[in-house]
């Protein structure tokens, strides 16, 4: 993953006056990297085996879970960082991140040669909005732990009490808090666009690697 992440991606041209792309760059995010991992990685995964444990689980269910469970984030974050250096969408702020030279034409497409800022990461970063990572991750993590509890209490049988609304709040539980991990995307002026792209690519591999448990 960190090898896509750091490949230069397709830098789509731009206007410096469109106000789209002026938004202040934001220094603190709300949940960062560091938490996101914290959020959708560790604690789903503590969750995980502290059940297969209570339950006794038997050594294959261990291990076909915790497979799993990689195998959504892993593949996750591949396509996610796939897709964002194949479109480069540029972020809302593209140009605080460019500082275009001054002189630079208004009203005209502009590359990237017109950028001054010499921080290669923050800069080629800005062509990388689309999916939100944030969103496909937490969704991927938190999403796989939400059909886990749905398949485990068996929400979606009528016949093993899976009518019960209590059991289907828990399995809620999970993707509210993914969904307020995507949320917070939008206190940084991110797209409502990519966030759904990122939720939905989040959930449909967790909906795939679940359906092969």
């Amino acid at each position: 993953m960190a090898i896509i992440a750091f490949v230069e991606p397709f830098h789509r041209m731009f206007f410096v006056n469109d106000l789209h792309i002026m938004f202040p760059h934001a220094e603190v995010e709300r949940v960062s990297v560091q938490w996101n991992f914290i959020y959708a990685l560790f604690i789903p995964l503590s969750v995980l085996i502290v059940w297969n444990f209570v339950t006794r689980a038997s050594v294959h269910k261990h291990e076909v879970t915790y497979l799993c469970f990689g195998i959504a984030l892993v593949m996750t974050s591949f396509i996610t960082d796939v897709v964002k250096n194949a479109v480069g969408r540029p972020r809302p702020d593209l140009v605080a991140r460019c500082k275009p030279e001054p002189g630079t034409p208004v009203d005209v497409l502009v590359s990237i040669s017109v950028c001054t800022e010499t921080a290669h990461h923050l800069l080629h970063d800005g062509w990388r909005s689309f999916p939100s990572g944030h969103s496909s991750f937490s969704f991927a993590g938190l999403g796989f732990l939400s059909l886990f509890f749905a398949g485990q209490l068996h929400v979606f049988r009528h016949e093993s009490g899976g009518r019960d609304l209590s059991r289907a709040l828990v399995c809620l539980v999970p993707l509210l808090g993914a969904a307020l991990i995507a949320i917070s995307s939008h206190t940084r002026t991110l797209g409502r666009s990519r966030r759904l792209g990122g939720r939905a690519y989040g959930t449909r591999r967790t909906v795939r690697v679940n359906d092969q448990m």
